[in-house]
């Protein structure tokens, strides 16, 4: 039996290994509404271009273009009404509740700040506003497909886990089934031992 509670603390640690290994967060979504043609926007989208691959790891930005697409116009007036902001140009950021109009080198930082805050979420207050304004803009899903192979491993590892350990509870039982035949056995051989030799 301890042998069992040994193996299940290991087969425990090994399934939960997948995932502190792979585990992250989820990306979140970084808008920008911008004009074609905006020098504004084209610095602000150069700036998000330049940042880290650690701080692109935190963020999918979706981009949408005002000017000459009214249906966009009209989604940014109606995240702007919902913030209780008035927008009047472009680029209008929105990370979570967190909104910068316009673009200068000072949002710079408190850009990156609001992308990690978003990301590390640890306090549960980051939400999507934008998503459902813009008809449920989601995540797009990722090339290397970890989600998948950490849920697979995890599934893989579980079924071959209790097989083992299923495996091993019945070789313990049928090892103590053995120990007791074979003891009963010894013990009855004894018995009639004893028996032999009184009749002498």
């Amino acid at each position: 039996m301890k042998k069992i509670k040994g193996l299940l603390v290991v087969f425990v640690f090994l399934l939960l290994m997948p995932l502190t290994v792979f585990a992250e967060n989820e990306k979140i979504n970084v808008y920008i509404f911008k004009g074609e043609g905006c020098g504004y926007c084209a610095k602000a989208l150069t700036f998000f271009e330049s940042l880290d691959d650690e701080y692109k790891s935190y963020f999918n930005l979706v981009e949408k273009e005002v000017w000459n697409d009214e249906e966009n116009a009209s989604k940014m007036q109606e995240v702007a009404s919902y913030l209780n902001e008035s927008v009047s140009g472009v680029p209008y950021i929105i990370i979570g509740e967190k909104t910068f109009q316009g673009f200068t080198e000072e949002y710079k930082e408190d850009i990156k700040k609001a992308i990690k805050a978003g990301y590390e979420n640890k306090d549960g207050s980051y939400k999507d506003v934008v998503a459902p304004i813009i008809g449920g803009a989601s995540l797009p899903k990722k090339e290397d497909g970890s989600n998948s192979a950490v849920a697979i491993v995890v599934i893989v590892a579980l079924i071959a886990g209790i097989s083992f350990l299923i495996y091993m509870a019945r070789e313990d039982t049928e090892v103590n089934d053995r120990t007791k035949n074979s003891s009963n056995s010894t013990s009855t051989k004894k018995t009639t031992t004893k028996k032999k030799s009184n009749k002498k």
